[in-house]
């Protein structure tokens, strides 16, 4: 018999011609800096939910944004298939579980820890304001942060930590 030929091979070849693409979810956030990145996630994607058929599929909030892009792939090519997200799991010193943990240097892993930190500073922050709008009734907005001074801050606590982030920005 012959050997069955790798049916997702052909996706890191320069042949490939036929992508699957979720045009507006794959222009914003990750996507300028990685512009061909979601058009490859959803394709192999697509290749490999054509090859197993399941009936659920499970992806982590981590890459929030390429959730959202399988999410909208499987709603629009009308795949049978329930995509649950999950929660992001961390490790001890906060950093996302990942296996691309592994490729850091002790550095870098080090430094990608105030990512984390960041945000729970951002949030402790968004808490505070919450809570001191509460006591003057009608006050401002409750809880409310700037949108820019929220990516100054988690962009300047991400700088303080060592880290470098490619863009800082907010979805609603």
């Amino acid at each position: 018999a012959a050997a069955r030929k790798d049916p997702l091979a052909s996706c890191s070849t320069g042949s490939h011609q036929t992508w699957v693409r979720c045009v507006d979810l794959e222009r914003p956030l990750c996507g300028q800096s990685r512009p061909h990145f979601f058009k490859g996630v959803a394709t192999v994607v697509t290749k490999l939910f054509h090859i197993v058929e399941p009936d659920v599929a499970v992806f982590g909030r981590k890459d929030f944004q390429q959730l959202r892009v399988i999410e909208t792939m499987v709603a629009e090519l009308d795949f049978s298939i329930d995509v649950v997200g999950v929660p992001i799991a961390r490790e001890e010193d906060g950093l996302a579980m990942s296996s691309r943990n592994a490729l850091l240097s002790p550095g870098d892993r080090a430094r990608a820890t105030c990512i984390h930190g960041a945000l729970c500073d951002l949030r402790d922050q968004v808490l505070l304001k919450a809570k001191a709008a509460a006591a003057e009734v009608g006050e401002g907005e409750r809880g409310a942060l700037d949108a820019g001074e929220a990516k100054r801050v988690i962009a300047g606590k991400i700088a303080a930590g060592g880290g470098r982030g490619g863009y800082v920005s907010g979805i609603d």
